[in-house]
């Protein structure tokens, strides 16, 4: 009883509400080098807690199943509520038996309990009090193992150590104490600002508020880490094209008008061919220029171009036949008299 009377004495409620505020006001990464600082003289082979606790930083830490969370709050959106904030809730001093890291619970919020989609951060932050938030118990009766944390095991496990060591003691030691409180705190900035990192580089399936809330019971940190506001859309990705991309050129509209004038060209000559009275196939029945040189149409369905039609039906042979036949011109006719 002394030893939480010790840990949770005035000055220390003051120290945690500082380190919160200043993790309340995007100031995470200042309250962690001080923490740091402080931790430095406790963290050592001889010391409350093992050297190696100060090894781990907030980049190390990962998260499993955010993948979820889209699924999760869409069967809570079939209730006619729409979640408007989820809240991350790490419980410092229970740690999973699959896995040896702390429990990781997510809730869910809907504007009944608070206006998150319509608040910006600073309307956000008035929700905030010395208890934790205005929203803390007002979350849906929801399945809460959704995300899991991966990274906070070792430190969780020595600070857990620390505890039972402390709770044991029947004279408290001001030092180990300090530590336990150091060490707690410490560990919440880290999560927040690895919550945050996550939040920035995987958005949540639509744009709403975030907290994180790291749970103890004399080392509370409770803030949020996106408003609706300034949190990031999910972004809209095509989908992947199949098929093969072809080279692409440069418009040309003087091309584009002589291509124009050659379709032209090309269905007047494939017209005169189909209309010649010399066309009538060859012996083996296929049509003028069908030899393993000619250019053949393509399969049914596809375009056929007035040029692919000219080379399959229009041949030399073809021509000058249609040449003999054709009516000499005026002045032909003229100078044979």
């Amino acid at each position: 009883m002394l030893a939480e009377v010790t840990i949770d004495s005035a000055e220390n409620k003051a120290f945690r509400r500082s380190i919160e505020d200043m993790v309340r006001s995007q100031r995470a990464d200042e309250a962690a080098d001080i923490l740091r600082d402080m931790l430095a003289g406790v963290c050592s082979a001889q010391g409350p807690l093992p050297a190696e606790f100060l090894n781990t930083r907030s980049d190390a830490i990962s998260f499993t199943g955010w993948n979820l969370l889209a699924d999760a709050i869409w069967k809570l959106d079939q209730c006619g509520e729409p979640v408007s904030a989820v809240s991350l809730d790490l419980a410092l001093h229970t740690l999973s038996d699959e896995d040896g890291e702390p429990v990781l619970a997510t809730r869910f919020f809907f504007d009944t309990s608070w206006p998150f989609s319509e608040c910006t951060r600073d309307e956000l932050l008035e929700g905030f009090n010395d208890y934790g938030s205005a929203w803390h118990n007002d979350h849906a009766d929801a399945e809460e193992r959704v995300v899991g944390i991966d990274g906070l095991g070792t430190m969780a496990d020595a600070l857990a150590a620390l505890h039972m060591a402390n709770a044991a003691r029947e004279t408290p030691n001001a030092t180990a104490l300090q530590a336990e409180l150091l060490g707690a705190l410490y560990m919440g900035v880290l999560f927040h600002l690895a919550v945050e990192d996550k939040a920035r580089r995987t958005a949540l399936p639509r744009r709403m508020a975030l907290l994180a809330v790291s749970e103890s019971p004399f080392a509370a940190l409770s803030a949020p880490v996106l408003a609706i506001c300034d949190a990031p859309g999910t972004p809209s990705v095509p989908e992947p094209y199949e098929g093969v991309m072809g080279t692409l050129e440069t418009y040309d509209e003087d091309a584009e008008e002589e291509d124009f004038e050659n379709e032209g060209e090309d269905r007047a000559d494939t017209i005169a061919a189909l209309l010649s009275p010399t066309y009538s196939g060859d012996a083996q029945g296929t049509a003028p220029g069908d030899d393993p040189e000619a250019w053949h149409l393509p399969p049914p369905g596809i375009h056929t171009t007035g040029t692919q039609l000219r080379r399959k039906l229009v041949t030399e042979e073809s021509i000058s036949e249609l040449a003999e036949s054709a009516r000499p011109g005026l002045l032909a006719r003229l100078f044979r008299r």
